[in-house]
């Protein structure tokens, strides 16, 4: 939802915080390819929140640190040396696209050891 309202809106989002004309339409343009990492966010942080709910920690804290330091880190610093400056707008969107592949997998590993209270 918030994806298509930036998409939709961004111009008048983006106004709302800014004057300048040049200024408003590159935001304009790089919302769309920032906001879909919204999608990979939201399902991150649910797993993590059932990790953390289900006293499993460890799990929640190895997918905190994935999706703040590791890929973060790493997709700004590899991707637009790779690939050039316009793509560093993709960059937190593929490193929460990564975090979600972790999440899963650790979510289906610990599901499979069962819930174990401590």
């Amino acid at each position: 939802l918030i994806y298509v309202i930036v998409t939709l809106f961004g111009g008048p989002i983006c106004a709302v915080f800014n004057s300048d004309p040049q200024l408003i339409e590159t935001a304009t343009g790089a919302l769309p390819r920032f906001a879909w990492s919204f999608i990979f966010v939201a399902l991150n942080l649910m797993v993590s929140a059932y990790l953390y709910s289900t006293k499993r920690t460890t799990h929640a804290v190895v997918l905190a640190a994935l999706r703040c330091i590791v890929f973060n880190s790493a997709a700004i610093l590899a991707l637009p040396a790779l690939f050039g400056g316009s793509v560093v707008w993709f960059t937190a969107g593929i490193a929460e696209a990564l975090s979600a592949v972790c999440a899963v997998i650790l979510l289906a590993r610990s599901e499979r050891s069962g819930i174990r209270f401590q």
